[in-house]
């Protein structure tokens, strides 16, 4: 089961970064041209367009950035889990060295859940900051004691 585990998450991972690596190519906007007398009203619309399309290409630049580390995280948890059930399955297979394979599947699944407790930390820090900035902008800078 624990290959299997790390299977899905070595595909994930690569999934992921081909499409963050997809999201990094610069994509092709042809934005619409007016003539010169056109209303201002036009004019103003396709300014606000232009805006629009800016914008999104830096959220979609940070996306991209985004998928790649997790694509990285993925693929290492996948990496950690694939050695881990490739040792337990050697202690199986094997005779003579089961206590260095059983000590290499250990070594695989303590990496596997240090990391992923070290992801599980990291996200609460990050959601405190968040919850942080969301109540420091929500009160105006001044947090009510």
């Amino acid at each position: 089961r624990i290959r299997v585990v790390g299977v899905v998450l070595l595909v994930a991972g690569l999934l992921i970064g081909i499409g963050g690596v997809l999201g990094l190519l610069p994509s092709v906007v042809e934005l619409p041209a007016l003539p010169a007398d056109a209303p201002a009203e036009a004019q103003r619309a396709i300014q606000k367009y232009q805006a629009q399309v800016a914008a999104h290409g830096q959220t979609a630049y940070f996306a991209s950035i985004a998928a790649l580390i997790e694509a990285v995280i993925l693929f290492s948890l996948g990496l950690y889990a694939r050695r881990a059930a490739g040792a337990f399955q050697r202690v199986v297979d094997t005779a003579g060295d089961d206590v260095q394979h059983m000590m290499a599947a250990l070594d695989g699944l303590r990496r596997f859940f240090g990391l992923l407790a070290s992801l599980i930390v990291l996200a609460l820090l990050l959601g405190l900051a968040v919850l942080g900035a969301i109540l420091w902008a929500r009160f105006g800078g001044q947090l009510p004691l």
